[in-house]
């Protein structure tokens, strides 16, 4: 199998190739790595653009860089960053540190983001280190963050702990409201009755 030792190494029997670096392995028919260091291309047709200690385990996985990523799942793609994997099929890791996709079409970005449902998306932006963001259902999509802010028109609005706090107290302070009124009606309801049969006598 083709294997680089600081200089470029051309591809074998099988058209694999791995274009230059240092202990690279493009192991099956197909399989390429570019550069870096200690990265492997085990899956037919996988590609390791570069970084360090990268591994495109299964056929068509691509990891494009970074250190010590893995793409797991057949067809799953890991942009960057360090320590990442796909276990699914067909997902992705956009980069980032410490994340998971491991859902089938699932995709995870950020630090600490887990994508254990098919179809989820996780994204964790939250400054706290080590907290994870994962997912709960399939279909999910999940954001962990300090706030959540959106721009329409240079018209700014946020969310945030606040916000969310404010928003549901209003929601409780609704709640009692309704549950006045509708007491109110039983009793208007229980009055009506009261006077019928009085009139009724």
């Amino acid at each position: 199998m083709p294997r680089s030792r600081g200089r470029p190494s051309p591809g074998g029997g099988t058209e694999s190739t791995v274009g230059g670096g240092n202990c690279n392995t493009a192991a099956n028919p197909g399989s390429t790595v570019a550069g870096g260091v200690d990265n492997t291309a085990n899956g037919n047709v996988s590609v390791v653009g570069g970084g360090k200690t990268n591994t495109a385990v299964s056929r068509l996985t691509t990891v494009c860089g970074g250190l010590r990523n893995e793409a797991l799942g057949e067809f799953s793609t890991i942009i960057g960053g360090r320590d990442n994997n796909t276990g699914g099929q067909f997902a992705a890791v956009l980069g980032g540190d410490q994340n998971e996709a491991s859902g089938n079409f699932s995709v995870a970005a950020g630090r600490c983001a887990e994508a254990t449902h098919h179809r989820a998306c996780v994204i964790n932006c939250d400054m706290k280190n080590g907290q994870v963001a994962r997912s709960k259902t399939n279909g999910e999509f999940r954001v962990h963050a300090t706030q959540f802010t959106i721009c329409i028109d240079g018209i700014e609005a946020t969310i945030d702990n606040r916000s969310i706090r404010a928003f549901s107290n209003s929601v409780k302070q609704g709640n009692d409201l309704q549950k006045r009124l509708d007491d109110q009606e039983q009793q208007i309801k229980k009055m009506q009755f009261q006077i019928e049969r009085l009139l009724k006598n």
